[in-house]
């Protein structure tokens, strides 16, 4: 019953236990009952025996501790608390000995220390877990607090087994004396604020680096506007250090008759309290007075007190100048306005008010006193003819839909008509609304009337021009119109195999003239172009190689005729085919190689060809024609390229008109190139000329086979082919070459016969000539195009028209394809195999017309056979450029080797002179 009821089970065991066991239980407090009061005692129990050792009771003695459990409740209790207080703070709490080991820490300096539970420190040093570059600062901070007796705001970084960095602040006190001291401290985490701290100062610095980065000259004061800040600017501006600036030092630098100015303005702006804008002149590090304008404003602290002025100056020295300057140029525009005749106006809009200078009366022929200042007065002087849009225009500037720039007439009052040109502006308010014009007007009545004269001399020479267009159009149809048959019959007659060599020749030479006579017909229309200012590039995909001979064939039998020699040498890197425009090209060579020629009695002429290398595949084509003729003197060199003048020679030869070579150096530089000369008199000239050209792929790689067409590849069809000509020449060529490779064609001489026959005939394609008698090409095409079946019918326009806006025409009709007569065989093919999608059928030997311009191998060895003395005579001839002795030596050797004479003569007739005394000399070597 002594126990309360939750313990007596507990403590009736206890007592069990102590009988049970013989074992006595000291000091154990117990909660006993009593007069209804909870007390604790402290009881001693022993076993009690009889005389024999038995155990027969307890015997106890209890003493009454409750005052004590009291006192000791109270205490755990207020202990709890304070723990409790101390986790909730978020502060850490940290005791240890004079040597810093750890007694005892609450969670939040467990995490502080890197740590994870108060196990892990206790009993180790805090030297553990502080940073290893300030051990000896907290070293010196223990012994420090152990001798004060206390530590406030001590820093120190503690760094986790990871190397996390955490700052700390630390609090503390002693308790104890001597030995026995602990230390007991508070400690925060205090990562926030040192980042804070290190945002502050890098923002402070930033802001520092612009303010000295910046052009402005920036400062700062007080509320008495002494300063206490300039940046380096404003210290490089004026040579001094800040020490000697701080303050009122500053004004020692400012002009002295501007120090009042200067004065009053800060005061009054310190007094009112608002910004301010002022102009000064300060002396500068060179002792130099510079203006500058100085703009302040009012800074104020967060709770509204007003602490000072911070500003920030230009140097504007160049402006003040810029000012004096405008000033100056004001005035002088004013004297040449009066000099020039220009009149300057200004009329005010609201209240309808003109205001002119003194130069507007003399252009409007009116006096001052006379003039009522209204514009209805200007108006009423107007040409009745310009009224109208004279209003127009001045209502679209006011409405801002068009800039006032107009000319208009002005009737004097002695009835004299003046053209005036005026151009004005118009000033607005802030909504837009306009206020006022300002202009200018001068007289252009005489300028009118010179633009008339030159309007009328233009239509004369338009008129001119397209007279001559017309004209070389019309030559050019005609020219080429029989041409196209000379070319085409060329060609057909080419193909027979029955031909002798010498046969071949002859008709390959008739296609070389021919398409030579072709090139100069364009070159005609193309200088025309040049005069007119339309040329224009058409570069083409051209075989270098081939080209190159096309030119040693045109100027061999002239330079033959003459008895001198004509070299071509070519480089090896050149490539064999290139982008470039061929019709220019050949214009230059032809002009530059044509005069070396006319001019070289003696000698003979040299063409040397080489490319110079650029990025990519562009380069540039390198030609010098050197000649042994009778020179140029200096005098004379600078009138080469002048129109329609001559040097000496020319004149003697009397032939020419002095315009070959300026366009031959426009033609070079249109192609991004140029001409240029060395002469000397006596001894010859060289004439180098370049231009840009693009190496492009072979023309087989592209789709353009060169080889003879000989049939078409049987895909079961058979093609047919209306052509249409009116001329019966141009009509044969083209039907004979088509039946020749298997097309099967009809034929209709004009547009309306054409149109029948497509009816009847139902062709595949059409070849249509263009301008033809009874209905012209043209209107043909729109009809046969406006049927069912003509819309499916492709059409190729074969045309003897050279100039781009014919063939520009033709692209507007609707047509498939455009031929250019006189014709190629293969242009011709090409163009339908296209249009019908067909493959051709060619011939295995391509040697029907460049074969002869190459030298077997096979005939080589036939030069052992030769008589050595009669080989010394071909080569002397060769040194000594004496081809009619040259070719007399090769027929010498004709009935005995036949195809080795025949080989010779083509090198020497082509005056190919390395290749054949190369050849010569076989024997020799051998």
């Amino acid at each position: 019953d002594i126990y309360p009821k939750e313990d007596a089970e507990k403590y009736y065991e206890d007592d069990l236990s102590v009988i049970n066991s013989g074992q006595a239980r000291l000091n154990i407090e117990e909660p006993w009952n009593t007069d209804g009061n909870r007390k604790w005692v402290s009881t001693s129990k022993i076993p009690f025996v009889d005389s024999s050792g038995d155990i027969i009771g307890i015997i106890g003695i209890a003493l009454d501790i409750t005052e004590r459990k009291l006192s000791e409740e109270l205490i755990r209790e207020s202990e709890e608390k304070y723990r409790n207080l101390v986790e909730l703070t978020k502060t850490g709490f940290l005791i240890m000995d004079s040597r810093g080991i750890v007694l005892e820490a609450n969670d939040e300096y467990v995490r502080l220390s890197g740590h994870k539970s108060f196990s892990e420190i206790e009993g180790r040093s805090v030297l553990e877990w502080t940073a290893e570059y300030e051990k000896e600062k907290n070293i010196a901070a223990v012994e420090e607090v152990s001798r004060k007796g206390f530590i406030n705001n001590f820093e120190i970084d503690y760094v986790d087994s990871g190397g996390h960095i955490t700052p700390i602040e630390i609090n503390g006190y002693v308790e104890g004396q001597g030995k026995e001291i602990r230390i007991i401290s508070l400690c925060y985490d205090i990562t926030k604020r040192k980042q804070a701290e290190i945002a502050l100062r890098e923002t402070e610095s930033q802001y520092r680096d612009l303010a000295n980065s910046c052009l402005a000259l920036i400062w700062k004061s007080g509320t008495d506007m002494l300063c206490n800040y300039f940046n380096e600017p404003w210290l490089r501006f004026t040579g001094r250090t800040l020490e000697q600036e701080m303050g009122n030092g500053w004004l020692e630098g400012v002009h002295p008759d501007d120090m009042d100015f200067c004065m009053k303005t800060y005061d009054g702006a310190f007094e009112k309290r608002e910004k301010f804008s002022m102009e000064y002149r300060l002396r500068n590090a060179l002792g130099e007075y510079r203006w500058l304008l100085d703009m302040g404003t009012p800074y104020y602290k967060t709770d509204g007190e007003f602490t000072g002025y911070i500003g920030h100056c230009f140097d504007i020295s160049e402006l003040k100048q810029a000012e004096e300057q405008l000033k100056q140029l004001t005035s002088r525009l004013t004297l040449a306005t009066l000099a020039g005749g220009v009149g300057i106006w200004e009329w005010d809009i609201v209240n309808n008010v003109l205001m002119w200078d003194d130069q507007m009366y003399a252009l409007y022929g009116i006096e001052k006193d006379k003039f009522s200042g209204v514009y209805e007065a200007w108006r009423a002087g107007l040409h009745p003819d310009d009224i109208k849009r004279c209003d127009t225009d001045i209502q679209l500037a006011l409405s801002n839909d068009k800039e006032f720039d107009t000319e208009y007439r002005n009737i004097w009052s002695d009835g004299s008509v003046h053209t005036i040109r005026a151009i004005a502006i118009v000033q607005r308010d802030e909504a837009g609304k306009p206020l006022r014009m300002l202009g200018t007007n001068w007289d252009i009545t005489e300028q009118k009337e010179a633009e008339s004269v030159l309007l009328k001399a233009k239509q004369d020479a338009d008129i001119a021009n397209r007279t001559k267009s017309v004209f070389l159009a019309n030559m050019s149809h005609e020219i080429r119109t029989p041409l196209n048959a000379i070319i085409g019959f060329s060609q057909l007659l080419n193909r027979d195999k029955l031909l002798s060599e010498s046969q071949k020749e002859y008709s390959v030479s008739i296609i070389r003239a021919g398409e030579h006579l072709l090139a100069l017909i364009n070159d005609i229309l193309e200088l025309s172009k040049v005069e007119a200012g339309r040329v224009s590039l058409r570069p083409v995909n051209v075989d270098l190689h081939t080209f190159l001979r096309d030119m040693q064939m045109i100027f061999k039998e002239r330079a033959s005729s003459k008895h001198i020699y004509i070299k071509f040498e070519t480089d090896e890197n050149l490539p064999r085919f290139a982008e470039v425009d061929e019709s220019k090209l050949r214009q230059i060579f032809i002009n530059l190689i044509g005069n070396a020629v006319k001019f070289t009695d003696e000698g003979g002429v040299e063409v040397h060809t080489r490319i110079e290398k650029g990025n990519d595949k562009t380069g540039r084509l390198v030609v010098a024609i050197k000649d042994t003729g009778p020179g140029i003197s200096k005098d004379e060199m600078g009138n080469l390229f002048q129109h329609f003048v001559q040097t000496s020679a020319g004149i003697k030869k009397g032939s020419g008109t002095g315009l070959g070579l300026v366009l031959s150096r426009e033609l070079a530089v249109l192609m991004g190139g140029n001409i240029t000369v060395q002469s000397e008199p006596g001894k010859g000239s060289v004439f180098t000329f370049e231009v840009e050209i693009q190496e492009s792929d072979n023309l087989r790689e592209k789709g353009i086979d060169i080889k003879r067409v000989t049939g078409i590849e049987d895909d079961g069809k058979t093609y047919r082919i209306l052509v249409v000509d009116d001329k019966k020449e141009n009509m044969k060529v083209a039907v004979s070459i088509l039946k020749i490779v298997g097309f099967e064609t009809n034929e209709a001489v004009n547009g309306e016969d054409a149109i029948v026959k497509f009816k009847e005939w139902k062709p595949d394609l059409i070849l249509m000539d263009m301008i033809m008698p009874v209905m012209d090409g043209y209107e043909a095409t729109r009809l046969i195009k406006l049927t069912a079946d003509g819309k499916n019918t492709p059409i190729i326009a074969l045309t003897a028209s050279a100039f781009e806006e014919e063939q520009s025409r033709t692209s507007l009709t609707e047509l498939q394809g455009y031929i250019r007569k006189p014709f190629r065989e293969n242009d011709l093919f090409s163009t339908i195999g296209n249009v019908l999608g067909i493959k051709y059928i060619y011939e295995d030997d391509n040697s029907s017309e460049s074969e002869s311009l190459y030298i077997k191998d096979s005939v080589i060895n036939d030069i052992a056979e030769i008589d050595g003395s009669l080989l010394k005579q071909m080569t002397d001839a060769i040194d000594t450029a004496d081809l009619d002795k040259l070719i007399k030596l090769i027929k010498n050797i004709e009935s005995v080797k036949p195809e080795l004479s025949r080989q010779l003569m083509v090198l020497a007739k082509n005056y190919d002179y390395d290749k054949l005394r190369m050849i010569l000399r076989k024997k020799d070597n051998e």
